[in-house]
């Protein structure tokens, strides 16, 4: 599970998602959440540079009073220096007139999605995060077990367990599937597993699992296909995570080797 920690990194590298699955709209009177990590500007007009009523922390909540009829803002993430040379992330999206107490502002509405934000961002703890899914997801889990498997050479004889978790919810084709294997002998510990989450959209679910599993790392190797699949792996430690575009969803799989 650890790979988690550093998925979140795929937001900030360098590449264009073009808007080619279909945006979605929104009802007036509608909740949002803030999803910007580090808080997003609440302006008097619709425009990039519209005089800024306040800062939004994350984890606002949001009401939807009306949304532009097009696209008509395109947001860009801050790539890192090592990147620079590559293209920036882009997501297009809707400005949003909103009600946030008794205040009415615009907003970009890219970084703000109908989940509740993970509160523990500054924490990792794997329950915590196994947790948010669960409750999130409306998800229950279906199958729990663990076996111990034994492996022999010329002179020795080598164990690991296998540990396996699956959850589904009743409502929709969200799941939630792990896999964590420990060696005894090598001291080893490979977690992986995958997540699915039906009707998010391929950028809404770069901006839920980048602040749900913050990176830990800043180097890795991605590969793209037009916004529809992402896969990256991390410095020389055989790893990857991909988050991919499905018919009505999006999945997320992870293969780690912890250190």
């Amino acid at each position: 599970m650890k790979i988690l920690r550093i998925l979140m990194m795929v937001i900030i590298i360098s590449f264009s998602i073009c808007a080619k699955e279909p945006l979605k709209s929104y009802k007036e009177g509608q909740k949002l959440y803030v999803w910007a990590i580090n808080g997003m500007n609440f302006r008097e007009e619709p425009k990039p540079d519209g005089k800024i009523i306040s800062l939004l922390p994350y984890g606002a909540e949001i009401e939807v009073m009306k949304q532009s009829s097009k696209i008509e803002y395109i947001y860009n993430f801050q790539v890192p220096k090592k990147y620079k040379d590559n293209e920036q992330i882009t997501l297009n999206g809707y400005w949003l007139k909103i009600k946030v107490g008794d205040k009415v502002g615009y907003i970009f509405d890219k970084l703000c999605l109908t989940y509740k934000p993970y509160l523990a961002v500054k924490i990792y703890n794997e329950q915590y995060l196994i947790n948010y899914l669960v409750k999130k997801l409306k998800i229950q889990l279906v199958n729990d077990e663990i076996e111990v498997k034994k492996e022999s050479d010329s002179s020795n004889d080598y164990y690991y367990s296998i540990y396996k978790q699956s959850y589904l919810s009743k409502e929709s084709k969200n799941q939630l599937s792990l896999y964590d294997s420990n060696g005894y002998a090598y001291n080893t510990v490979r977690n992986s597993g995958s997540v699915i989450i039906e009707n998010m959209s391929f950028q809404e679910a770069l901006v839920f699992f980048l602040v749900l599993f913050q990176p830990s790392e800043k180097d890795f190797y991605y590969t793209y296909k037009d916004g529809k699949e992402l896969t990256y792996e991390l410095n020389e430690i055989p790893n990857n995570a991909t988050i991919s575009k499905l018919q009505n969803s999006v999945k997320f799989e992870w293969d780690y080797l912890a250190d």
